[in-house]
């Protein structure tokens, strides 16, 4: 099956890098030729199309909740969000996240510790179309609405009010979509700096592709990389080959065994 074009390009090019420095260190070199093996330049943004991203993005409600995800319409102004995103490095498989917002993998191959990689969503400037359509989502009956709703505010930023979002609709929220609803709280948790309460609420989901590519993103950036080799591999293997997930938990696995 092809590979989409921009997510394998990113993995083979940090997987040689790795496997070059790696190399380098065993026969005592590195030190020396670190100038000349290291990419100082920098990843040329590439522009993400809002379809594509938001295929990625509702990836993880059809493995937790299959019988009732109803996410086929790409939230009004979405494509103006996607288009200024910054770069994130640490990606849940989560509504809303998608692997393309990776667009510069150079800090991840230059940082000791990869937990000095996390950065917050920088809060977007207002978008009127943007926040007509949260208001309306909120105060919809449809738990799949609530949701987006909430990725759409972490995805621009606002963290904290998709937290409270989720609290508010943690009562009602029906049977069938509790794993997404619960893997929601833990990505929230995870962009508003609480590794602890991420992890845990991502370990307390059954076995999936989205459990298992979360817990080992999340132990790779916590600095464990043995313990993020482990879920990884059976992401790689759950997911497939046609998705941009799957090459996004090849590219961290390739970090993971470099470090």
């Amino acid at each position: 099956m092809d590979k989409p074009n921009s997510q394998p390009q990113l993995e083979e090019l940090l997987a040689g890098f790795l496997a070059r420095r790696q190399t380098e260190r065993a026969s005592d070199i590195y030190a020396s030729s670190i100038a000349e093996v290291e990419p100082f330049d920098a990843v040329p943004s590439q522009s993400v199309d809002a379809r594509l991203a938001w295929d990625a993005a509702t990836e993880a409600v059809k493995v937790l909740a299959p019988g009732a995800a109803k996410l086929n319409k790409v939230p009004t102004g979405l494509a103006n969000l996607v288009a200024n995103l910054d770069s994130i490095c640490a990606m849940p498989m989560a509504i809303g996240c998608f692997p393309q917002a990776l667009r510069d993998w150079l800090p991840l191959i230059r940082a000791d510790r990869l937990r000095t990689t996390i950065s917050a969503l920088r809060p977007m400037s207002d978008d009127p179309a943007i926040a007509s359509w949260i208001d309306s989502a909120r105060q919809s009956t449809d738990p799949a609405n609530w949701l987006l709703a909430a990725a759409v505010l972490r995805l621009s930023g606002r963290s904290d009010v998709a937290s409270n979002l989720l609290a508010e609709k943690a009562s009602v929220i029906q049977t069938i979509w509790r794993n997404a609803f619960v893997n929601e709280e833990a990505a929230t948790a995870w962009f508003t700096g609480d590794a602890k309460t991420a992890i845990a609420k991502w370990t307390s989901l059954p076995d999936s592709a989205v459990r298992s590519f979360n817990l080992g993103m999340a132990e790779l950036f916590s600095d464990r990389p043995e313990s993020a080799r482990t879920h990884l591999k059976s992401a790689i293997d759950q997911l497939n080959e046609s998705s941009a997930w799957h090459h996004l938990s090849r590219l961290y696995l390739a970090l993971a065994e470099g470090r």
